[in-house]
């Protein structure tokens, strides 16, 4: 199948370390990279691609917290709901 193509946990793992090194091609500052690191994290999480433990284990090797974790993803589930109104 098409697994080999695409490993999520992976994906999940390189968003967060560009996150910390901030090296990302569109990521003019850290913050645009961690959002983008959020942004990867919550759209496998809603597909199921990975679980929240799978994002925790992700954010531990750069540092951050699961409460943190939580807090971010929760303000980026609240501002997508906010534009589907």
């Amino acid at each position: 199948g098409g697994k080999a193509m695409s490993n999520p946990r992976k994906e999940l793992a390189q968003a967060f370390e560009a996150f910390e090194t901030y090296d990302l091609d569109e990521a003019v500052d850290k913050l645009d990279a961690k959002w983008h690191a959020y942004g990867i994290a919550l759209k496998l999480l809603l597909s199921r691609k990975v679980t929240r433990l799978d994002i925790y284990d992700a954010a531990h090797d750069v540092g951050i917290r699961p409460s943190v974790v939580d807090m971010r993803l929760h303000y980026l589930k609240q501002l997508g709901s906010e534009a589907k109104q």
